[in-house]
């Protein structure tokens, strides 16, 4: 289906505006002569006007989530992108602010993911809340699912998560005047020790030197290292450098980062 095209008033031609459909994608419609732009062709448009699922798939508004008609599988719904220009009144989106020195920042509907190179660590963004992070630092996955770098999909338990592909990460924005973060109540978890704290999201765990770093996940298994963490329900695997979940499932492991001292 296409977007409607509205015409110049010059002009009896159509001629599309900034902020139109790019190729593959579906237009959804928000209400009299608005429309948005999911990133998914042929694509199934949710009646929260929010989100929408691949071709063949129901919208589950409880879960944010894209269920087939017959199987049990599940793949993430994908939050609308684009809108077309002028056409759609946003509110002025909010933002998250990445890693320990707070000088990059998210959309609040994304997951910061952190890339190391030497001793410089930077930030991209990942369009799916909760994510998981690939080892490439150029990918992510959705939440409960890990990543085959592989064959460039999202698994779970080993098998893949039908219309899940790995999502590109784009570069995170500098935190200046025209991106306002969260509110700082609440972004701060304090660590055991009471001198040192991580950013929301993260997880306490004990550095090898004794004091205190950051895992970038939440609820997260500190492992025995001292080094890497795994995902809550998972197990650290040190012979395969992996978190592992019955046996089955291995999640790359994650570094930590250090912990922020408390002002």
């Amino acid at each position: 289906r296409v977007c409607p095209l509205r015409r110049s008033s010059s002009d009896e031609r159509p001629s599309l505006l900034p902020g139109v459909p790019q190729p593959g994608d579906t237009c959804c419609k928000l209400g009299s002569r608005r429309y948005t732009c999911c990133p998914i062709p042929n694509a199934v448009c949710c009646p929260d006007r929010e989100h929408c699922c691949p071709s063949g798939y129901v919208c589950d508004n409880e879960t944010d989530a894209c269920k087939p008609p017959r199987t049990g599988e599940v793949a993430r719904a994908v939050f609308l992108t684009r809108a077309l220009g002028g056409s759609v009144n946003r509110q002025a989106e909010s933002y998250v602010v990445c890693g320990l020195q707070g000088k990059t920042v998210c959309p609040s509907s994304h997951t910061c993911c952190a890339m190391t190179l030497g001793n410089v660590t930077t930030h991209n963004c990942c369009p799916s809340r909760d994510a998981i992070c690939c080892a490439d630092g150029r990918h992510c996955c959705p939440k409960r699912t890990a990543c085959d770098l592989t064959a460039g999909r999202c698994i779970n338990n080993e098998v893949d998560v039908p219309g899940t592909s790995t999502l590109r990460l784009t570069p995170a924005k500098q935190h200046g005047k025209e991106s306002t973060p969260r509110p700082v109540t609440g972004v701060i978890v304090p660590c055991s020790d009471g001198r040192s704290h991580c950013p929301d999201g993260y997880t306490c765990c004990v550095a090898p030197s004794g004091s205190y770093s950051c895992c970038p996940l939440k609820d997260a298994v500190c492992c025995d290292d001292n080094v890497h963490c795994c995902p809550h329900g998972t197990v650290c695997n040190p012979d395969r450098g992996a978190c592992q979940k019955g046996g089955l499932l291995h999640v790359p492991w994650s570094t930590k980062v250090p912990a922020t001292p408390l002002s």
